[in-house]
């Protein structure tokens, strides 16, 4: 299988193909916490996997959207085939990808664990970024060992800082034992707010591992609300390297195509006009540079014209009175930037 994480693995994690697994039954039970709307819920996965986790932890559950991103590229090319999930990305969560702020009302992690090379534990740093796309008030949940709050001691402040604590849970003995993992379940704060005590709180809670509750494997008691939100709402999901794929899907469903001539097909003699239409600054710009000079398009498009901008400058020179009878001499120096355009038919235009 091919690997192509650029994560600092230790050799356990490298020996899971840079992952620590989920159980499944610990991911249903997790699932069973949450109280789901009728409408639709986008949720967002940044460590994707094989996605049997996030699958456990949704049970079935129908009106919601999946959001994921894996950088194993033999296991995206399987996403890609069974269609499960929505839409998949195959980057680099930390560094790879542009994705919509404030859209996802619901955000399933088990990132991964250790330390990164920007100084600060991976688990730390994806909760961060998740902050960015999950919308107020909606839920992270957060699989992590419980030794982060000594590894990273200011975990406990960073997490409170973002969002409030719904629970807390440990995994039970035969699967803790493996990676020492516990479920952290956040709402979003509206604003960044510190809590030192909130966060001590949590911190003594989680380190106190031997006294810390148990994950309740068929949970009835008041249940965690999860708020709808629309994939109409993700306008951009996409990997930072250009992909034609990606970003039709991104503009399909952003508002852009309806109001420009990106991907449209064009009839014969069609006059289309540019999606973004310059301004004078852009012009002057353009002028100085020299790109609003020569011979411009192809006759294969049917848009071969002849261009020649020219930006002139002028200098005008004001006088005012000053104290004790003294004229002050003020210059202003008046940058225009005219353009000339010969289409093809012969036809001038000046602006």
């Amino acid at each position: 299988m091919e690997r192509v994480s650029t994560f600092s693995r230790t050799v356990d994690n490298f020996a899971n193909k840079g992952q620590y697994f989920t159980c499944p039954l610990h991911s249903k039970a997790i699932g069973k916490l949450l109280e789901w709307p009728e409408n639709e819920v986008s949720i967002i996965e940044p460590s994707i996997g094989d996605a049997s986790a996030l699958f456990s932890f949704l049970d079935k559950k129908e009106n919601r959207t999946v959001f994921g991103v894996e950088l194993d590229k033999a296991i995206y090319e399987d996403h890609k085939k069974n269609k499960k999930v929505d839409y998949i990305l195959n980057a680099d969560f930390l560094s790879g990808i542009s994705i919509s702020n404030h859209v996802f009302s619901l955000a399933f992690a088990n990132p991964p664990y250790g330390d990164s090379e920007y100084n600060e534990r991976y688990e730390s740093i994806f909760m961060k970024r998740l902050y960015n796309y999950i919308k107020t008030k909606g839920i992270l949940v957060l699989i992590i060992p419980y030794y982060l709050f000594e590894k990273d001691s200011n975990f406990a402040v960073k997490f409170t800082n973002r969002f409030d604590v719904e629970a807390v849970y440990k995994f039970h003995e035969k699967e803790f034992k493996k990676f020492k993992q516990i479920v952290l379940i956040g709402r979003r704060k509206s604003v960044l707010k510190e809590n030192p005590q909130v966060a001590e709180a949590l911190k003594n809670k989680v380190l106190d591992i031997e006294n810390l509750e148990l994950l309740p494997m068929d949970y009835e008691g008041k249940k965690i609300q999860v708020y709808p939100s629309s994939s109409e709402a993700v306008n951009v999901f996409q990997t930072m390297a250009i992909n034609k794929e990606e970003m039709c899907m991104s503009y399909k469903r952003g508002g852009l195509l309806g109001k420009a001539n990106i991907l449209k097909k064009v009839a014969s003699g069609q006059v289309l006009t540019p999606p973004i239409p310059p301004k004078s600054g852009h012009l002057y710009l353009l002028g100085t540079i020299g790109f609003t000079s020569g011979i411009i398009g192809s006759e294969a498009d049917k848009d071969l014209h002849l261009q020649r901008g020219k930006v002139r400058e002028e200098v005008i020179v004001e006088t005012e009175p000053g104290n004790q009878s003294i004229l002050i001499e003020r210059k202003k120096t008046i940058k225009t930037t005219s353009m000339v355009i010969v289409q093809s038919d012969g036809r001038i235009i000046r602006f």
